[in-house]
């Protein structure tokens, strides 16, 4: 494919896809149209595209003429583990559907006037959704459409390209059927080791976001708690309500609840009596009941809360080892850098989604962290995009 090739950006975000393409091609490939429903997003993709991207999906009757390729993140919170898992009963699951309306909207429905490529982003747990029905569903509608596709999507991560976040994706990448039929066996450049997170944190950032005096007050409390019971594997949430007497058996939780009860009333009875005076005198119970809850996930990794990666999230505090960090999320379950004492930053935030440090983001940081939450790794759409222009030139497939 040469590289003025001309594409649209369905459900643009902040424009991740856009920058890949930019990339790949040397600033050479034309985007035609963008379509983004979130304002703030929009004035973000204008400030650094000098394009306004369409509103609503729903009002576009057409692709412009010549749209060689799709691209597009369609809505993931429909199918998201931390969502309500409603797939297409949710509106913003039927909005796949609007991208198989308009690649088919192609004048007398020719195949040869469709585009020639579509690339396509969810949340990995797309897959396994409804019991494979949602994936099912989508292969069919789109193989309906005149387009090639491999049987399961390739559920990546930024972790796999040296990127240190994880973040695992499902990439759909189709090719119309009269270029390409067969099974897409794209080749990845995975890397074994992991850009230094040096590479990502500022050096003196402004107006840092540091933990505050209840944070630190509280992450010094779970501190002690580790020293009592032991820096290593715990595979359980710590939930310190349940600590000392709960009749697990006659209460109306599910087993898997009880379960984790259980093993907190056992944790506590082999670490007493430490624990017991941990509990009275900590104030533990003084905290919001999300603070009261905890997850060690650093293993025997380290000594203290305070070396790792910490979240304050609705299922609680989790602290996770420092050499890489937890997906970025719109939900803006901001990490925090235990060393620094401090939050990552918008820009920190932006090289984990590998954009440019010249990008310009919203002026509302909240916003900003929302919207990075939302966009695609750019790196790894350049990759799968590249291996896919590669994989298709090998065969000699005509683009």
């Amino acid at each position: 494919m040469r590289k003025s090739f001309r594409y649209v950006d369905l459900f643009a975000g902040i424009g991740g896809f856009h920058l890949a393409m930019d990339e790949i091609s040397g600033g050479k490939a034309k985007c035609l149209m963008a379509s983004e429903i979130d304002a703030d997003a929009a004035k973000v993709y204008e400030d650094n595209f000098g394009m306004v991207p369409s509103g609503d999906i729903k009002s576009i009757g057409a692709l412009p003429d010549g749209t060689e390729v799709v691209l597009g993140g369609f809505p993931c919170q429909t199918f998201s583990k931390a969502g309500k898992r409603e797939g297409f009963s949710d509106a913003r699951g039927t909005l796949f559907a609007e991208i198989v309306r308009l690649v088919k909207q192609f004048e007398g429905g020719v195949l040869s006037r469709k585009p020639k490529l579509l690339l396509l982003e969810n949340v990995g747990n797309l897959l396994s959704h409804d019991g494979g029905n949602t994936w099912s569903v989508i292969r069919k509608e789109l193989r309906g459409a005149g387009y090639t596709l491999n049987e399961e999507p390739f559920l990546l991560s930024p972790l796999q390209f040296g990127i240190p976040q994880s973040r695992t994706r499902a990439y759909i990448p189709c090719v119309r059927k009269d270029i390409y039929e067969g099974f897409l066996d794209l080749r990845f450049p995975f890397k074994k080791k992991l850009e230094p997170l040096e590479g990502i944190l500022e050096n003196e950032p402004e107006e840092p976001v540091l933990l505050t005096e209840k944070q630190e007050t509280v992450l010094g409390i779970w501190d002690r708690f580790m020293g009592i019971v032991g820096h290593r594997p715990i595979g359980f949430p710590i939930w310190s309500d349940y600590f000392d007497g709960l009749s697990v058996e006659r209460s109306n939780f599910p087993d898997w609840k009880k379960e984790f009860i259980r093993k907190n009333i056992a944790l506590y009875q082999a670490h007493e009596p430490k624990l017991s005076d941990w509990l009275r005198n900590s104030g533990i119970r003084s905290f919001p009941p999300t603070w009261r809850k905890f997850e060690w996930q650093a293993g025997d990794a380290m000594q203290s809360v305070f070396e790792g990666i910490i979240q304050f999230r609705t299922s609680g505090i989790r602290v996770k080892r420092p050499n890489f960090f937890p997906a970025l999320v719109a939900m803006v379950h901001l990490p925090y850098y235990g060393p620094l004492r401090r939050a990552l930053t918008v820009r920190e935030c932006a090289r984990l989604q590998s954009f440019p440090d010249d990008y310009r983001f919203d002026e509302s940081p909240q916003k900003a962290y929302r919207q990075l939450g939302n966009a695609v790794n750019v790196r790894v759409v350049r990759t799968v995009f590249e291996s896919l222009l590669s994989f298709l030139k090998e065969r000699g497939c005509s683009l």
